[in-house]
């Protein structure tokens, strides 16, 4: 049985792995892969697998089993350039796109496809130990083809596979959280305990329980919040900074293979980033209810008897309106619904300009509080630092992670260019590509 993969992104590399370290009966099975957008130079093999590259039109041609590793917002195209040269094959979507998509874009021109993988990760399937076996849901409504994929993932792949319709599996995916939600929701909860334990020792060491305009349940648990959400959305914007900046050191080498760390990370930020937001929906809502001279006159008031804001507590407020406002949209380009219906460059600006403008004036909110109030009162609160200063490092660590990229990536190609010196600029060999024995 031949089988292709086509793409060469994260999956692509897990499901060619797998089945080279499967113990099989080699005659039986054959493997290769192809990219729809990409040409390689013949007896060219997949990073470390020794999978080789075909042409993508001899590859669909002989293959009997294709699968399909590719983005879903693009899988409508492909099948509809490509359809001709599918109909002999079984196909196998690892998309995550949701099944109405995938039915309009497979049942349109009658092919014979099943779902899989889609409930794995890569970074999954890449660390997990050779004596083990992943496992997976399959679905299809053509239930000799659900057979088929299941004996093929299984002898040749070596996964533990459950074979389900479309609708028991749908219902079983609506049954579970996500592994992606756990993980952010865990990395909140660690951060929010860190915060949660400073605000305890400081005050308590500068203000012994109970004192008047210092209680916990709002006041102070206030700190946490804001600290905790200005952390969560740093957080989740490191990943994408740190894989462009090193996208911008190898040349754009789109075959470099990221780490399973790095992947993982990469899968959890926009859980991350949602679970901040619901930290400054608490903090927003602990200030409404709190906020005044009586409490904040430390910041933002000259006195607990003063009537209007000061300077510092105004500049505070503003930062902190702008920040949330722009915090609420990113939220809202984030609902599937929304998402969906944004063009590249609509998405680019969102999650570019507006989300970077967003922790700057988050971090400005902050850091004007620390250079009028809290800036050298370390030892005033027992050695420990203060709160506000722990919940900015990690916003300083994004923004010059961000800084260097664009250095990297945007401005050195002007030079380059205007220097004369674009070729430094082109990859002429990918790491993913090693030549094979057969050119040897």
């Amino acid at each position: 049985m031949k089988c292709l993969i086509i793409g060469t992104g994260d999956m692509a590399h897990a499901i060619a792995n797998q089945f080279v370290k499967t113990p099989k009966d080699e005659m039986m099975y054959s493997i290769s892969i192809a990219s729809p957008t990409r040409e390689f130079k013949p007896n060219t093999t997949f990073h470390n697998t020794g999978v080789a590259f075909v042409e993508l039109k001899e590859g669909m041609k002989n293959a009997e089993v294709i699968v399909l590793c590719i983005p879903g917002r693009v899988m409508g195209t492909f099948l509809d350039e490509h359809f001709e040269d599918l109909k002999h094959a079984l196909l196998i979507d690892v998309n995550n796109d949701p099944e109405a998509h995938e039915a309009e874009a497979f049942e349109k021109y009658d092919l014979i496809w099943v779902k899989a993988f889609n409930d794995i990760g890569a970074v999954d399937i890449l660390t997990r130990k050779s004596k083990s076996r992943p496992s997976t849901r399959m679905s299809a409504r053509d239930p000799y083809a659900l057979a088929d994929a299941k004996n093929f993932a299984e002898t040749a792949l070596g996964f533990d596979v459950q074979a389900l319709s479309h609708a028991e599996r749908k219902a079983s995916e609506q049954n579970s959280i996500g592994k992606e939600w756990k993980h952010s929701a865990y990395i909140a909860f660690a951060i929010y305990t860190f915060y949660f334990i400073i605000v305890i020792c400081t005050h308590f060491l500068r203000f012994p329980f109970p004192v008047d305009r210092h209680t916990f349940p709002i006041n102070l648990h206030n700190k946490v919040m804001s600290s905790t959400a200005l952390t969560l959305f740093a957080l989740s914007l490191i990943p994408g900074t740190c894989v462009r900046l090193l996208k911008g050191i190898i040349n754009n080498d789109t075959m470099y293979r990221l780490s399973p760390k790095t992947i993982w990370s990469l899968s959890i930020r926009k859980h991350v980033g949602l679970i901040g937001l619901y930290f400054v929906f608490l903090h927003a809502n602990m200030s409404l209810i709190d906020f005044g001279p009586a409490h904040d006159y430390w910041f933002a008031y000259d006195g607990p008897d003063s009537k209007t804001m000061n300077l510092t507590g105004e500049l505070s407020m503003m930062f902190g309106i702008i920040s949330f406002s722009l915090f609420i949209i990113t939220g809202i380009a984030s609902l599937p619904s929304v998402g969906h219906a944004m063009n590249k460059a609509q998405f680019d600006f969102v999650y570019g300009p507006v989300v970077w403008l967003a922790l700057i004036t988050g971090q400005l909110h902050c850091v004007i509080i620390y250079f009028k109030v809290v800036r050298g009162t370390r030892e005033f609160y027992g050695g420990i630092p203060h709160v506000t200063i722990l919940a900015s490092i990690l916003p300083w660590v994004a923004i010059g992670l961000k800084v260097i990229q664009m250095i990297v990536c945007r401005i050195l190609p002007l030079i380059y260019k205007k220097t004369g010196k674009a070729d430094m600029l082109q990859t002429t060999v990918h790491s993913g590509a090693r030549e094979s024995a057969i050119e040897k």
